[in-house]
């Protein structure tokens, strides 16, 4: 049930950059996984979601799946899991690991992440007195969940009865939030203890959640002092990480901080080449060279357009030409770095960066962080689109006087500290892809 959990997560992050908000929290907000094989997955929903799902965004599910695995994948949605044949689905195929492709030996290194994948190399190596906790921080896109899975199969298969827990911060989050609805919070603190390693991804949507870091906190603290693992990632250091504890960021900075940039171009190249490898193809240098000049910022649309050119390879009979090249991935070039971003794809970002609620964002809240992230998204906005303040005073339901009131903080801010140039900057990357 946990991998089952950690899998829907893995699908939702991904639908979530290209579905809105709102199709989001209208269609999946209560589907799960009831089973995963090596070729099919099945999602359980209530009827009238079911067959939306079914007849809306099957192929979004697919492209997610290609995403996390580099395979395809049949994808089925029923809606009453007691009627739901288990076991004939498994009869059908053998189970895999639903994260074994995540290896050391298949992460291309390069100057961008070799310091990176030798921090976390290490963890696997070396007692956990050294290097304890490793914090791995870098924009979405660039490895980082490989190489927590890379640890975590590493550690599996040469240390088999090691006890390791992996867990995303959302997932910590709403198990205590359950904990605490059913009174279960000395089971919810009892599970985490035995484990020899602990990895999170995602650390940074714990900031802002009281209760969930103050328990948080307490589960560091019982494995570090017992010399067990703490392995985290996050798509920002811990400084940056809004509404966390300064006990919790001061634990986060205690070990080693690494972060990882885009790859640079040669590491590019032998990222393209590689998956090219695996997806069955040959890629000219001229090909290679193309794509890594056009696509710079994220290691997962590299493998995305390696991806595409193969599919129209295969399935369409396309030449492994230039030609074909530039037809099937120029869509990606419009979107990387991209230009004109929707408010809604900035409100997302900015949601997302400062971890609140959209309804929240829109809303007449004064909370000090609501303020704060709602003067940002329309910053943001205005700067990033060629609309009027009128017309953004109407996205954010506020006054033409608001609107102004909010440009001129943020500018306040800016001209009085170097971080908040560097806020904008992360959650302008984030909304550029």
């Amino acid at each position: 049930m946990k991998q089952q959990t950690q899998l829907w997560q893995l699908i939702h992050k991904r639908l979530s950059t290209e579905l809105t908000p709102m199709s989001m929290m209208t269609w999946f907000d209560d589907t799960q996984v009831l089973l995963c094989t090596q070729n099919k997955l099945i999602l359980c929903a209530p009827t009238f979601k079911m067959e939306h799902i079914t007849a809306r965004y099957i192929p979004a599910i697919k492209r997610a799946l290609n995403d996390i695995f580099s395979e395809e994948f049949e994808v089925e949605v029923v809606d009453n899991p007691d009627t739901f044949d288990r076991q004939q689905e498994e009869q059908k195929v053998k189970p895999s690991n639903l994260f074994s492709q995540y290896t050391f030996s298949n992460f291309v290194v390069g100057k961008s992440n070799e310091f990176a994948h030798a921090a976390a190399l290490s963890v696997t190596i070396s007692p956990a007195t050294e290097n304890n906790p490793l914090f791995l921080h870098g924009d979405s896109g660039l490895g980082k969940t490989h190489l927590l899975y890379a640890m975590i199969n590493k550690v599996k298969a040469e240390r088999p009865d090691s006890v390791v827990f992996a867990v995303t911060a959302e997932q910590f989050t709403n198990e205590i939030i359950t904990a605490i609805r059913t009174g279960t919070t000395k089971e919810f603190r009892d599970r985490y203890r035995p484990a020899d390693m602990l990895f999170v991804d995602d650390i940074q949507f714990i900031g802002g959640k009281d209760y969930a870091m103050e328990e948080f906190f307490n589960t560091f603290n019982e494995l570090y002092m017992s010399n067990h693992h703490l392995v985290f990632t996050s798509d920002r250091p811990p400084r940056e990480i809004p509404a966390l504890t300064d006990r919790l960021r001061s634990r986060f900075e205690s070990g080693l901080v690494v972060d990882i940039q885009p790859p640079d171009f040669e590491t590019r190249v032998a990222i393209i080449q590689k998956k090219a490898a695996s997806c069955g193809i040959i890629l000219s240098d001229d090909i290679s060279y193309f794509i890594a000049e056009n696509i710079t910022l994220n290691v997962r649309q590299l493998e995305g357009a390696v991806k595409k050119i193969a599919a129209y390879h295969q399935l369409l009979g396309k030449p492994l030409s230039m030609e074909t090249a530039q037809s099937a991935i120029s869509d990606l070039f419009s979107e990387n770095p991209g230009t004109n971003p929707s408010s809604d794809l900035i409100i997302d970002k900015v949601c997302h960066f400062f971890n609140v609620e959209i309804d929240d964002l829109l809303s007449s809240s004064k909370r000090a962080n609501i303020v704060y992230a709602r003067q940002t998204a329309i910053y943001l906005v205005r700067s990033l689109m060629d609309i009027s303040l009128s017309q953004i005073g109407t996205i954010f339901r506020r006054d033409h006087t608001t609107v102004m009131h909010s440009l001129d903080q943020v500018e306040k801010r800016k001209a009085s500290s170097e971080n908040v140039q560097k806020e904008l900057d992360t959650i302008t990357r984030n909304i550029r892809g």
